[in-house]
């Protein structure tokens, strides 16, 4: 793996860490906030952890399509 493959490669984890931790954020509060009294501050502090995942997830896809495709790119041409 040549120098510049090393780092798309980082990269495209790093994209891919970025949607992982998204989602997580976003199902992690979803379940929790069904499951839970819903008392106004914590719903409040799902209602966070649902935007920061939906903003992880916004930036995370994007990332790993444009990284996935460098890449791909580097590796096989």
């Amino acid at each position: 793996m040549h120098h510049g493959d090393w780092w798309d490669f980082v990269a495209l984890l790093a994209s891919l860490a970025t949607l992982g931790f998204g989602l997580a954020c976003h199902l992690w509060a979803e379940k929790n906030q069904r499951d839970s009294s819903h008392s106004i501050e914590t719903a409040q502090k799902y209602r966070r952890l649902q935007i920061l995942g939906w903003l992880a997830i916004c930036a995370g896809i994007p990332l790993t399509i444009i990284f996935l495709e460098q890449w791909y790119e580097s590796r096989f041409t």
